[in-house]
């Protein structure tokens, strides 16, 4: 069986640190990709979103902020501002964060840069709550 060797790096932490996959799906700034070994060499943006991480049967989920992607012949390194596993995420805190995110942007002497700050919090919400679904986490 082929793989290769991820690292979900952020600023903090070494959230993962080769870690061996068959296969990956995430968000980019130009939608969703998947690799799977013998992919061609890539940089991307990242966008809020989950990581599906597979390793056979096993799946692993996590949540990725903003950032870059770079796959090479049998190596991925994502370097993202934040980074979470799934089954870390506070459930209840990302629902706040959605619903605060959501009531500011009603305000309507809201700024152009602070319209743009709560869209981004408000999708990193959405992503968050999206992941923590996926492994059953409340």
């Amino acid at each position: 069986m082929a793989f290769f060797q991820v690292d979900i790096l952020t600023p903090n932490r070494a959230l993962a640190k080769n870690v061996s996959a068959d296969s990956l799906e995430l968000n980019t700034a130009m939608g969703q990709i998947g690799v799977l070994p013998h992919h061609e060499n890539l940089l991307a943006n990242l966008a809020p979103g989950t990581l599906v991480l597979q390793e056979g049967e096993k799946k692993n989920y996590f949540f990725l902020s903003v950032g870059v992607i770079r796959v090479t012949e049998g190596k991925v390194t994502i370097l993202s501002s934040v980074a979470e596993a799934a089954s870390e995420i506070n459930l209840e805190r990302s629902k706040k964060a959605l619903e605060k995110s959501k009531d500011k942007l009603k305000d309507p002497l809201l700024t152009d840069g602070d319209s743009v700050k709560y869209k981004r919090k408000m999708e990193r919400a959405e992503a968050r709550i999206k992941a923590a679904l996926l492994v059953g986490n409340s």
